[in-house]
């Protein structure tokens, strides 16, 4: 990992996964083995999100990991994927990021099988004497990412001429703003805390934790 990595990446190698599922009480012993995983996090714009995901990716993997029959790995990818995608909401709902984010990347082999999964800016390469590129980097000016994205609800846009992308804002009836929608609700509030949706008396740290999400839709 030294050789391919920056230095601020953080790396995860769990050699034995079905020891740590057994002291995590997610019995493995029907898998193949070996049984290992590599993770591989770069931090953006800080190490709050990086580090959070690093610490708990494998929490979401193992229980998963668990449910499989023996033989199956044909649903390896979609461990990961669905690992992925219940990392992304438990960051959000648990660990306000602030402006941070990560890139990552995971290998996981099972017995003789190998799957990988990959979010944000890391290409994945398998280097077995000829070097083959498994995933490409997961970028908001490819035409087949950007079309991922506008299908799962999101936005892209270009930022001092860099494709960016946003999440879609919903107000609290949950009917989805768009900018234009947005920006007239922000500067028709009748109050400095009116465009921060939230009523009535709260604490300073969900103030705080609604500012930046929202701050994120104008500097991305």
């Amino acid at each position: 990992a030294d050789r391919w990595t920056n230095p601020g990446d953080l790396c995860v190698l769990l050699r034995d996964l079905k020891a740590t599922g057994q002291q995590l009480k997610f019995p493995m012993g029907h898998l193949d083995s070996p049984c290992t995983m590599f993770c591989l996090f770069e931090p953006l714009r800080g190490r709050t999100a990086a580090e959070w995901c690093a610490r708990r990716l494998h929490s979401k993997i193992l229980p998963r990991l668990a449910g499989l029959e023996s033989g199956d790995h044909k649903k390896l990818p979609d461990v990961l994927r669905l690992a992925f995608e219940q990392l992304d909401k438990d960051l959000c709902a648990e660990q306000d990021p602030g402006f941070t984010g990560c890139s990552a990347a995971v290998g996981l082999v099972v017995g003789q099988y190998l799957a990988v999964a990959s979010v944000g800016r890391f290409k994945v390469l398998l280097d077995s004497g000829t070097r083959r590129q498994l995933l490409s980097p997961h970028l908001p000016g490819d035409p087949k990412e950007r079309d991922f994205v506008l299908a799962a609800g999101g936005t892209v846009d270009s930022v001092k001429g860099r494709a960016v992308v946003r999440r879609k804002e919903h107000d609290e009836g949950g009917e989805v703003l768009d900018d234009e929608a947005f920006l007239r609700r922000v500067l028709g509030a009748a109050d400095p805390f009116g465009a921060l949706a939230v009523k009535g008396e709260v604490s300073r740290e969900t103030l705080r934790s609604q500012y930046r999400r929202r701050s994120l839709l104008c500097h991305p």
